[in-house]
């Protein structure tokens, strides 16, 4: 049950919205820049309405270290509103797992992968309340596979620097385990490896992560 002192701790910036700029200021010596306006919003955070919200691929990966969440994005083009999203994915991932979710971001284009590479920031310069840091996957550091013996060793990886590959100059190298070195330029991929699908966020284990 909320009691009155949690209350009167923060209904006091309600009454004085720019005592909290100030206090932030005095206090804690944290240069917020003075505000020009200042208003109190709703803060009920509940959806009325149900908003769908997927990413493409969740992975649990347990290791000694801990457990993780693996949230892997693929990203054709540089699109702003997941730099909102993506924030939302991993608060909602660790709110639910209890776990430490890290975002991975994959594309065949490395103008996207400089950008998906930029650090998100929410807050003011110099403080900033969240910092989300995706780990990228493209063209420019996927490393080419033309050796077929470099393939037949790790065939998974030689898939994906086939994809990552798919737009520039060494696309489609020179073996593939989709096709022999003497097949068709164009690899044709297993039927399972065409089919693409999304996933919603399963439906949580708490105890796999350290919750209850």
């Amino acid at each position: 049950m909320v009691g009155s002192s949690h209350e009167a701790l923060h209904r006091i910036f309600q009454k004085d919205p720019e005592l909290l700029t100030r206090a932030l200021q005095r206090v804690l010596g944290v240069p917020f820049p003075r505000p020009r306006e200042i208003a109190a919003l709703n803060v009920d955070l509940t959806e009325i309405e149900p908003v769908e919200r997927r990413g493409d691929t969740l992975l649990r990966a347990e290791t000694d270290e801990g457990t993780y969440l693996l949230v892997v994005e693929s990203q054709g083009k540089a699109d702003e509103r997941k730099r909102g999203s993506w924030p939302y994915y991993l608060s909602y991932l660790y709110e639910k797992y209890r776990c430490e979710p890290v975002l991975i971001v994959i594309t065949q284009s490395g103008s996207t992968a400089k950008w998906a590479s930029r650090p998100i920031r929410l807050g003011f310069p110099g403080w900033h309340s969240l910092t989300v840091r995706p780990l990228v996957l493209g063209p420019d550091n996927v490393p080419v596979i033309a050796d077929e013996k470099q393939a037949e060793a790790d065939p998974t990886l030689a898939v994906l620097s086939a994809m990552t590959h798919g737009r520039g100059p060494g696309r489609w190298p020179y073996w593939s385990p989709w096709h022999p070195p003497c097949g068709p330029s164009t690899p044709t991929a297993p039927r399972s490896s065409r089919s693409s699908s999304t996933h919603a966020w399963p439906t949580p284990r708490r105890s796999r992560c350290g919750g209850t």
